[in-house]
């Protein structure tokens, strides 16, 4: 599986936090919860987050 984003506060926002949240797993801390932005794009992760097909028919 292959990565393709960034931890931010804000969709598409400029301040990037991957170095901070890496630093804090490095050091043992549970960093603060981030919002989810995106969108499922395969058949299985549809089906996890869409389990009635609303979203993805």
């Amino acid at each position: 599986m292959v990565f393709l984003g960034g931890y931010t506060e804000r969709k598409q926002g400029l301040a990037y936090l991957d170095l901070q949240t890496l630093e804090q797993l490095r050091a043992g801390i549970q960093p603060s919860p981030l919002p989810v932005y995106g969108c499922g794009v395969s058949t299985s992760l549809q089906s996890a987050l869409d389990p009635l097909r609303i979203k993805y028919p």
